[in-house]
């Protein structure tokens, strides 16, 4: 789902020498915001760019809402990509890898909380 915004030469700071319970909790996740940047904007930049001059305000009002919206969840899916890319679950990247339960702890945290912002019901 992220792989179009993920520049080719996009890698993460690794902290092998921390323990991954650790180290979920502490990921610098700054690396990531290439993906991030190109995730949130590709969609409706055009749009802000070159059209908003000519747009209604309730144009303009539905365009902030996508935008934040996208902003939103695309934040929480490289966050999500992010750290497990960080603890070694992305095979394209190469990281020290431990367990896979802390990180799926902390996805699900992340995805109750897009939901709520969201106003999406929960389905787990």
């Amino acid at each position: 789902m992220l792989t179009p915004y993920i520049p080719y030469d996009l890698k993460p700071n690794v902290a092998a020498d921390l323990r991954v319970a650790e180290r979920v909790d502490h990921i610098s996740l700054a690396w990531a915001s290439p993906a991030y940047e190109l995730c949130s904007t590709i969609h409706t930049s055009y749009i802000a760019k070159s059209l908003s001059g000519r747009m209604t305000p309730s144009e303009r009002l539905l365009l902030g809402a996508v935008q934040d919206t996208t902003k939103e969840i695309c934040r929480v899916l490289v966050k999500m990509w992010a750290t497990g890319v960080e603890v070694g679950l992305d095979a394209k990247y190469w990281c020290p890898g431990e367990t896979v339960l802390v990180v799926m702890r902390k996805c699900v945290t992340c995805r109750l909380g897009l939901f709520s912002v969201v106003h999406l019901p929960v389905l787990l």
